[in-house]
């Protein structure tokens, strides 16, 4: 006994990189805002990025905006100026400089990367200075 038939619908895949922040190694999408607190001694986080989809990126630029960018320190950075391959990560590390800002003022950035062949995505990060 045999069967034959056709495909109803014609599908297409398309291949990409994602890029996506996340804590630590695994769990997916940061707070964001990141808060790093009310704080008068410098604070630094650790924002992993990686690549979920299943093509390399094209070269990573790391940008810092907005808010005031004085107030933070983009330290170690593992990602700028390199591909990631599928499922590959690196790291930048961000310090809110708290000792030696203003007593009483909120500070803002946003942190984001880019790559020609892997989209964008950003994390705000906030805090202040009791």
């Amino acid at each position: 006994d045999t069967q034959s038939g056709s495909l109803a619908a014609a599908f297409t895949y398309q291949s990409m990189s994602l890029l996506e922040w996340q804590v630590g190694a695994s769990s997916p999408t940061p707070p964001n805002p990141d808060s790093f607190g009310s704080t008068s001694v410098n604070v630094t986080h650790t924002y992993t990025l990686k690549n979920s989809g299943d093509i390399s990126t094209s070269a990573i630029t790391i940008i810092s905006t907005g808010g005031t960018p004085v107030a933070w320190f983009f330290g170690t950075d593992n990602c700028s100026t390199f591909t990631l391959a599928p499922g590959a990560s690196c790291t930048v590390q961000v310090t809110f400089l708290g000792q030696y800002l203003t007593t009483g003022q909120s500070y803002t950035t946003t942190l984001s990367a880019s790559a020609t062949i892997g989209g964008t995505t950003t994390n705000t990060m906030n805090a202040s200075v009791p």
